[in-house]
Formats: structure tokens, C-alpha cells, sequence
């Protein structure tokens, strides 16, 4: 019955698909001549409309062009493919920006994740988006809740943010008047209005805001002015207003300078603002999700991890699948914050696939280090980069309630080698730093930690045991779990080919069976006519070699 449901929605969606591309064609005769469109196409433009909750056709045959650009080359869309697939003149910019803005309230497309690194603006589909077509379900037949209406403006704020290098500062202010027009009725905006905010003051208290809910910092008092005047006397005079407490947003008490020693020109916050902003504040602390945007770690969502038949016999491993269950680990924060495991074992016996494993199952999404961004040529910049490490690691357990992340540190022998208490040069000196860090930061670890690791335990520092709860060796899996894993990813041999296979190269792992099957594949591809048996053995043959046969060295002979 349930495959028959799936059926159906498939096929709805490529009728839909096709309704979309049929649309594309008609715009490409047309283009924005309404009065040309045939019957058929106006039939078209009200399905689609209907289906995402828009009103007008121009902003119909910009959505098709981002879920064609999506479904067809997976890409995203920067704003010289918008000029040259629309003809944009000036007045057309003006049009097309006001639809982006309009989409990106919507929900059904946003700024791409890379776009801090890009100077380029590039938009593509919302995740949201590109799931309600492949299992068409209309965007009008889901109700909006509050907090998600609240994200929506954030992320708009935040676009509106990043769009503003270059801008004038009446420019920016135009937009943001415009945008809090189009969020009229959120309850904050309405909250502000009833302190009779004026739209700079207001402005200003948002930027303060974004930094608060995206990056859990202050503001600099250069950043603000950055957006909210270029003119140096009125620049002059915001500053001296909010530095001596004569502005409207520090007289009411929304904001104030953060106290520190160091820090003297950062806003931020004030307990009355976060307490009178419920549906952020309170309503986040409740385990509503709050907005996150890692970057010392790379976010993987749970979606984007390919299912894998991962296959251990391994009772540690049973357990920490147990105790990171939903169910499980919702009574276990309750009493144990933090939850560090170590997993160590010879390289390709499945460490990751593990972990990447157990967050699929659970729908968490996936942190994962990058060594490269912590350690640094700078003195003490590689000691910071890994204190932000776990304050950003601290704001996701803070951000996704039940759906905490999985933090993973692969290749942990980086950082979880032994301090060497003779060191002699500036670089066993940080190493020495690097590791004294961790081990403070590993008990006031408040979430979901792996670490993994090709070394065994008695090569990391002596105090490492003790951080963590779970120290697991991974083996290779027996050979019953790899003739397993080998059917699974060689189908077209039958179980007798593939217990000879296992029982001839009884030390692959299932990293190597992995990598065995897409060398495979292209052998096959070039070698067609060769038989396929003999084949595989030569193939395994150069994925093992170093295991069966001793290298040859090269070099000179005394």
C-alpha cells in the first residue's frame, strides 16, 4: 500500500516537472509578453502559483528557472545567469530584485551558503522547496508557524545584509524599510513599533540581533556604522550618541555595550530584549531550532548522507547506536551533557562510515572538523581557532534540540597525540598548547562528540582517557560481514564468487571494498569485453597491494 502511495507521488511530480518545463518552453517564445501567452500557458502559470503560493506570473517563470537550473545541473543561480537568460535592462533589474526578495520571503529559494566567500550574489532552491515538488505537496497546504515566519525575515535580513557591500546608506535603509514592511505583522517588528523605534534605530537593533542569533557574538560599533551612515559628521554623532547613552535604543534599555576590559565599542543584547523577544529567545530555549552557521566546522545534513548497509558485530558499537537513539539520548543530556567517544582501529575498517551512519538514522546533522582552518602559521591563532571551535560547537547543541548534531574529528591523532614536557621550540610549544585545550574544552563538552582515529590509544596523551566515556577499537569486520558487505556492493556475483573472493583477500576492509567497486566499475567501462571475474581479482589485486606484497624501495646500495 505504501509503494503504491510512493507511486503516485512520484508520478505527480513529474507530471508537475513536466508542467514546468513545458512553461520554460513557452516563456523562451514569449518571454514576459503576458498578452501573447495562449490559454494553456495562463492554465500553466495559475497551477504553478497555486502550487507555491504566488500571484503573478513574473515571479512563476523565475521560480521555474531556478527549479530547472536545480533538477537539470544541480546549480545555483548568480546574477549574471538571471541578466542573460531574462535580457535584464536596468528597469528589469529593478523587477527581478524585488522577485528574488519575494521568493526569498517565500521560502522557496535563498542566498547560497558560499556566498561570504563570493562576490557574486548566488541563490538556489530551499531544501524545503525541492522536497514539497519530488513528493508533491503544495506549499498552500502547509500552515506557517510563527518561528518559521520569524527564520523567514531573518534570512531575508541576513540577504539584505549581505547585499549592502557597496550600497549607499540610504540605499540599505530604503530595504530594510521595505522588508520590514512585507514582515509587518511579525510581533517583534510590531513590538518595536509600539516603542516607537524609528527605522534606523530599528535597523540598528537588528543587526545587533542577526549577530546575536547567527554567530552568538556582539556587534562592533564599526559595524554598524558601516550600514547606517557613510557621511563622516552623521557617523560623528550616531557614535557619539550611542557612546554616551543619549540614543533611543540605549535609553530604552534594548541595547548596551558589552562589558570587558578588552572590549569597549561592542553592543549587544540586553536581558530585556532577549526576554521580551519570546518568540527568539524563549521560544529557542524551549528547543525550537535556532539559526546556525558553523565556520570552523562543514555542516553535512542528515539528507545528504548516502545510506550505506554498514554491518558491524561489535557490542560497544551496538551500544552507542542505543545511547545516540532519539529517544535514548533525550533522558541522557538530562544527566550527561556531553557525550565524547573515541574510536580507533586500522584505516578503512568503517570508523566514519559509522558515525556518518548513525547520523542518518537519527536525522542529526553532521559537523565536521576541518584541521586545516584550526591550525595556523600564527602564534596562539591555532590555540583561538580551536576555543571558537567548541563555542561554536556549544551554540549547535544550544541551536537543534532533540536533533543534535554529530561533531566528528576524523584523523584525531592531529590533535590528540601526547605533550612532550622537554619541548625546546616554539612549535612543541603550541603543539603542547593545542592539547592542554582540548582536554579542558572535552569537559565542558555539552553534546555529541566522535573521534576517530588510525592510531591506538597508547600513542595519544595519558590524560585522554579519562575525557572520554567510550573508547571503542573498531576491527575489521569477520569474513561472514564482508561477504556481506561485498553482495551488497557487487550484486551481479553470485555467494559462492563472493565467498571465494573473501576467503582469497581476507584482510580487505570495507573502506577498500568500497574503493574496490568504483575502480571496478571503470575497468568495465573501458574493458567491456573482459571477463568479469578475472577482472575483479586484478582490480583487488592493485587495491591491496600493499598488504600482500612487500614494496620495492628505491634508492642507492653501499
Amino acid at each position: 500500500m505504501q509503494r503504491m502511495v510512493e507511486d503516485r507521488k512520484i508520478k505527480k511530480a513529474e507530471q508537475f516537472c513536466r508542467v514546468i518545463s513545458q512553461q520554460q518552453q513557452s516563456f523562451a517564445e514569449h518571454g514576459f509578453i503576458f498578452d501573447e501567452y495562449s490559454d494553456e500557458d495562463r492554465t500553466r502559470i495559475r497551477m504553478i502559483n497555486k502550487f507555491f503560493g504566488l500571484k503573478t506570473a513574473y515571479d512563476c517563470n523565475v521560480l521555474c528557472f531556478f527549479i530547472e537550473r536545480k533538477l537539470s545541473e544541480n546549480s545555483t543561480v548568480k546574477w549574471s545567469h538571471l541578466k542573460k537568460h531574462f535580457s535584464l535592462d536596468l528597469q528589469g533589474s529593478v523587477r527581478m530584485n524585488a522577485t528574488i526578495q519575494n521568493l526569498v520571503k517565500h521560502q522557496l529559494i535563498q542566498p547560497s551558503t558560499d556566498r561570504y566567500n563570493n562576490r557574486e550574489n548566488e541563490f538556489c532552491l530551499t531544501r524545503s522547496c525541492l522536497n514539497n515538488i519530488l513528493n508533491y505537496r503544495p506549499f498552500t497546504s502547509r500552515k506557517i508557524s510563527k518561528n518559521e515566519f520569524m527564520d523567514g525575515f531573518l534570512k531575508s535580513f541576513d540577504s539584505l545584509v549581505t547585499d549592502a557591500e557597496g550600497l549607499q546608506s540610504e540605499q540599505v535603509l530604503e530595504n530594510f524599510i521595505n522588508l520590514t514592511n512585507d514582515f509587518r505583522s511579525l510581533p517583534e517588528i510590531q513590538w518595536l513599533k509600539r516603542l516607537k523605534i524609528s527605522c534606523e534605530s530599528m535597523l540598528i537593533f537588528f543587526l545587533t540581533l542577526r549577530n546575536y542569533i547567527y554567530f552568538r557574538s556582539s556587534t562592533t560599533l564599526e559595524h554598524i556604522l558601516k550600514y547606517c551612515t557613510t557621511e563622516p559628521f552623521e557617523r560623528y554623532e550616531l557614535e557619539k550618541e550611542l557612546k554616551g547613552g543619549a540614543h533611543q535604543l540605549i535609553r530604552e534599555n534594548l541595547l548596551c555595550f558589552e562589558v570587558d576590559f578588552f572590549v569597549t565599542d561592542n553592543l549587544k543584547l540586553t536581558p530585556m530584549s532577549l526576554d521580551s523577544l519570546s518568540s527568539i529567545s524563549k521560544g529557542f530555549e524551549n528547543g525550537n531550532t535556532r539559526p546556525f552557521h558553523p565556520k570552523l566546522f562543514t555542516m553535512i545534513s542528515p539528507d545528504e548522507i548516502k545510506e550505506e548497509k554498514y554491518i558491524h558485530e561489535n557490542p560497544e558499537l551496538s551500544l552507542i547506536e542505543k545511547m545516540i537513539s532519539i529517544e535514548s539520548y533525550e533522558k541522557i543530556r538530562l544527566t550527561v551533557p556531553g557525550l565524547t567517544i573515541l574510536l580507533t582501529g586500522s584505516p578503512g575498517c568503517g570508523k566514519t562510515s559509522f558515525v556518518s551512519q548513525i547520523a542518518r538514522k537519527t536525522g542529526r546533522p553532521m559537523l565536521v572538523v576541518n584541521i586545516a582552518k584550526i591550525l595556523s602559521s600564527f602564534v596562539g591563532e591555532s590555540e583561538k581557532n580551536l576555543m571558537k571551535l567548541f563555542e561554536e560547537a556549544d551554540c549547535a547543541y544550544k541551536s537543534f534540540g532533540q536533533k543534535n548534531p554529530v561533531c566528528l574529528f576524523d584523523e584525531a591523532e592531529t590533535l590528540l597525540y601526547a605533550r612532550n614536557p622537554n619541548q625546546t621550540g616554539s612549535v612543541e610549544h603550541m603543539n603542547n598548547n593545542l592539547i592542554s585545550i582540548l582536554l579542558q574544552a572535552l569537559e565542558k563538552f555539552h553534546g555529541i562528540l566522535f573521534c576517530c582515529s588510525n592510531f591506538n590509544v597508547q600513542d595519544f596523551d595519558p590524560a585522554i582517557a579519562r575525557r572520554f566515556h567510550h573508547i571503542v577499537q573498531v576491527k575489521s569486520p569477520n569474513q561472514d560481514i564482508l561477504q556481506s558487505i561485498f553482495s551488497s556492493r557487487f550484486p551481479e556475483f553470485t555467494e559462492g564468487q563472493g565467498k571465494e573472493f573473501i576467503e582469497h583477500f581476507n584482510q580487505i576492509t570495507p573502506a577498500e571494498i568500497e574503493l574496490l567497486k568504483n575502480k571496478y566499475q571503470v575497468q568495465m567501462i573501458v574493458n567491456g569485453e573482459s571477463d568479469p571475474n578475472t577482472l575483479l581479482y586484478q582490480v583487488a589485486e592493485q587495491v591491496t597491494a600493499s598488504k600482500y606484497h612487500q614494496q620495492t624501495r628505491i634508492g642507492f646500495r653501499l
